[in-house]
């Protein structure tokens, strides 16, 4: 077998590889809702930051009470890694692994095409 052969097969078990791996780390599944709300809704959960929620007895802000919100380190730290994402890498390994075994189609055939005198 070829050597980029070798290498184009190896990029497609990769890229197979990716989202089985990822799988036992997804949340956020829910089998009421559609297809696409579980395709953009469903990753890997990084943080367990819960969001603080507002105490029962403290009356709603009005606009005059209300501070202007601080954007904060923390405010920027994912708290999900969609499994899309892992899906995006699935394809771009499937589509190397493709290239790299077509290049060895190509490679071969024109290796034989070749007739001149040996050196």
């Amino acid at each position: 077998m070829h050597r980029d052969k070798k290498i184009g097969i190896l990029y497609i078990i990769v890229g197979i590889f990716i989202p089985l791996m990822a799988l036992p780390f997804v949340s956020g599944y829910s089998s009421d809702k559609g297809f696409m709300h579980n395709f953009y809704n469903v990753g890997v959960k990084i943080s367990n930051e819960n969001q603080a929620t507002p105490a029962a007895d403290q009356s709603p802000a009005t606009p005059a009470k209300q501070s202007r919100k601080k954007i904060t380190y923390r405010s920027f730290i994912p708290k999900l890694i969609p499994l899309r994402w892992f899906l995006a890498v699935t394809a771009i390994f499937f589509y190397m692994g493709i290239i790299r075994i077509d290049r060895s189609r190509h490679a071969t055939t024109q290796d034989k095409a070749i007739t001149g005198p040996p050196r």
